[in-house]
């Protein structure tokens, strides 16, 4: 028996670690040195990282950490007939670094191999959180 975790076990383990505001340390435990992340629904474009180095730089001045409060809800994992694939959806809500309150959805579709995220395509509510952090006219500009 493989005490190697599976894709559904992965995806939880990285919520959980979400939600402990350790985001970083989820990526390295659970992200492949050579992962692919894409956000389908970047602010401006779709964005695509390549390798876990990439991921953190730009993570560096984002997600949870940007937040003075924040936390996971409604947590729903799904699992189906491809055992490297699962997806995991959940909310997130909390006061933003400007101080406004949040909630933003979240959905982030994954292959996992050997225990560790090879490529994961992320949806999340930019829009909301860019209005929670005051970064509304930079999004209008970016997308001019």
């Amino acid at each position: 028996m493989s005490n190697t975790p599976n894709a559904g076990q992965v995806l939880r383990n990285c919520v959980e670690l979400l939600e402990q505001g350790q985001f970083t340390e989820a990526i390295e435990r659970y992200y492949a040195d050579d992962v692919v992340v894409e956000h389908a629904f970047g602010i401006a474009d779709p964005s695509r990282w390549e390798g876990k180095r990439a991921l953190l730089e730009h993570l560096a001045n984002a997600g949870p950490s940007t937040a003075r409060e924040f936390h996971v809800r409604n947590v729903v994992l799904y699992e189906g007939a491809d055992p490297e694939v699962a997806i995991v959806e959940w909310d997130t809500e909390g006061v933003s670094a400007v101080g406004k309150p949040f909630k933003a959805a979240n959905l982030l579709v994954a292959r996992v191999r050997g225990g560790r995220i090879v490529h994961s395509r992320d949806y999340h509510d930019h829009l909301r959180l860019a209005a929670a952090n005051d970064a509304l006219p930079g999004l209008v500009e970016a997308l001019s």
